[in-house]
């Protein structure tokens, strides 16, 4: 009964004039339709190297139609009592959104169920992201797949066309466990003195930015779009990465340093598909940080200097960060492929990474999407080359 006020409450907000909703472009998160269809018609050429990326995806046993849901929980956390719900539920969030993938890849409606099943579980059945220390990331990373899960199916799989499609329930159901569950822990991080180092406060935006768009929410998605510009946080696009290309937590680790740059094409990319050019800003600024993380990842010098961030906590590092040191993540291919292929300017020392990872396989856990070489590839693919 409680659940369903919720839904009713939205809904009656949703429909007031001027209150929340405004349309945007759907489907239209991490996806648009028009990159859905690229994506379908690479696999179906088998066309490398994109297909490579997914041949590993579809070997995943989240990727599989039959994929046994560790959950649903009523609350998940990633530390404190409920920590034990962080590997569970992130293994159920990427199985939402492989599922939804393949299901558009494919045409099988056996990975649209199997998608479809893990979103209305976790949507009647969360009711909370406790506050403990790591709940912004909770909410901002599992947040981010999940609602790119959602947010496929709920334009591409509709009750009026599958007898097992997404109804109006659904939009209202998901909608509340978004608003309810997730929001409200990423507003109370924007509200607080910053007190982290920058990948948090861009997960959270990435997050609230994506939420918007999957609620007709304007001002959810123009206040994200503030923060990434003029957030007081070194999550912000200038507290994160300097002119030089240096990054925040430079001398911190490079695995977070990767996370923060993935998150911040990942924002990029969203705003993109919505009409907004955000990897333009401050003169390619997150061109310049993903050339610095491969440059310095690769054993090329770089500049560095002692980072003075905001909070006062993490201004010590004397030099880069030796762990994780040329391990890279799967957060390559998205802003090569935006500046290179779209843009049609050049990152050598990225492309030397993408030549030594290429095809990019898994996220780690839900920090990133993960599999960019199947899901953001827009260069020449290598079969047609060879015909050609």
């Amino acid at each position: 009964m409680r659940l369903r006020k919720i839904w009713l409450l939205c809904n009656l907000v949703c429909i007031i004039p001027g209150a929340f909703a405004q349309q945007f472009i759907h489907p239209g998160v991490l996806h648009s339709e028009k990159s859905l269809e690229r994506i379908k018609r690479l696999v179906d050429q088998k066309a490398q190297p994109a297909y490579g990326s997914y041949e590993i995806l579809a070997k995943l046993p989240e990727a599989r139609a039959d994929y046994q849901m560790k959950g649903p929980f009523e609350i998940i956390s990633r530390d404190g009592k409920y920590g034990y719900t962080k590997g569970p539920s992130e293994r159920d969030f990427n199985s939402a959104y492989y599922n939804a993938l393949l299901w558009k890849i494919t045409g099988k409606k056996a990975h649209a169920d199997k998608s479809m099943e893990i979103i209305r579980a976790y949507a009647r059945t969360v009711r909370q992201i406790p506050p403990t220390n790591d709940a912004p990331l909770c909410a901002g990373l599992q947040g981010f797949i999940l609602v790119n899960a959602a947010e496929i199916m709920r334009y591409t799989y509709m009750e009026t066309h599958y007898p097992n499609g997404w109804s109006e329930q659904d939009t209202e159901c998901v909608e509340a466990m978004f608003r309810k569950v997730f929001q409200p822990v990423l507003s109370k991080f924007f509200q607080t003195a910053p007190y982290t180092n920058g990948n948090w406060g861009i997960a959270v935006a990435k997050a609230q930015l994506s939420f918007g768009v999957f609620l007709n929410d304007r001002k959810l998605y123009d206040d994200a779009i503030d923060f990434f510009y003029h957030g007081k946080d070194n999550g912000t696009l200038p507290n994160y990465v300097a002119e030089t290309g240096q990054i925040q937590e430079s001398g911190r680790d490079q695995a977070h340093c990767m996370l923060g740059i993935g998150c911040l094409a990942e924002i990029a990319e969203v705003a993109w598909n919505q009409g907004d050019d955000l990897y333009g800003a401050l003169d390619n600024r997150i061109m310049k940080g993903c050339e610095y993380l491969s440059k310095s990842n690769l054993g090329y010098d770089v500049p560095f200097h002692v980072w003075k961030d905001l909070t006062g906590k993490y201004s010590n590092w004397q030099s880069l960060g030796q762990a994780s040191m040329g391990e890279f993540r799967a957060v390559f291919e998205l802003p090569y492929n935006h500046y290179v292929e779209r843009k049609k300017m050049e990152m050598p020392y990225t492309k030397m990474v993408l030549n030594r990872i290429r095809p990019e396989g898994a996220g780690f856990t839900c920090d990133n999407p993960g599999f960019g070489t199947l899901l953001f590839y827009l260069g020449k693919d290598e079969e047609r080359e060879k015909v050609g």
